[in-house]
């Protein structure tokens, strides 16, 4: 499988947001730092906080046939890039997908720096088996929630 990243508006944030968020109810009931206020709540948390990123690049992937399967933001640093989100349709998470994915953004950045939620441990242990290295816990840092960082690079990929 090939993604396809396209630049997008920030206006397109909030609907490929919603795309994922939609098929994903485990991330709404148990991982996401609003998992239990609902659908809505959930969006307007995650929208919000990209659009308060000035230097945010969103990008949607898209199949070779045009379909949607996701998002990723992109915060290019002075001397890192942060990858800012990240999100998959359900019906495109498989191994093909996720290698396809990490070639697709590591193709454009080398390496990059990630935080999540440690609530969120599906996508802490997603990212820790394509070959990230865990860098730092930050506690209370958003509503009482603590917080990992880490940084993944084309040469520690797992796959």
């Amino acid at each position: 499988m090939k993604l396809r990243a396209v630049l997008q508006d920030k206006e397109d944030i909030k609907w490929c947001i919603g795309e994922v968020f939609e098929s994903d109810n485990d991330l709404i009931e148990k991982y996401h730092i609003k998992a239990g206020e609902g659908l809505k709540a959930c969006i307007n948390h995650t929208a919000k906080r990209l659009l308060e990123c000035k230097d945010l690049l969103f990008y949607e992937l898209d199949d070779e046939d045009g379909n949607f399967v996701g998002y990723f933001g992109l915060e290019p640093q002075d001397k890192f890039t942060v990858l800012s989100t990240f999100g998959i349709l359900n019906e495109y998470r498989n191994k093909e997908t996720s290698i396809a994915f990490w070639k697709t953004v590591l193709a454009m950045v080398g390496e990059l720096v990630c935080g999540l939620y440690t609530r969120n441990t599906r996508a802490i242990n997603w990212i820790l088996k394509s070959g990230a290295k865990q860098t730092m816990k930050l506690e209370d840092v958003d509503e009482g929630e603590s917080f990992q960082t880490f940084k993944i690079c084309q040469s520690q990929q797992a796959f």
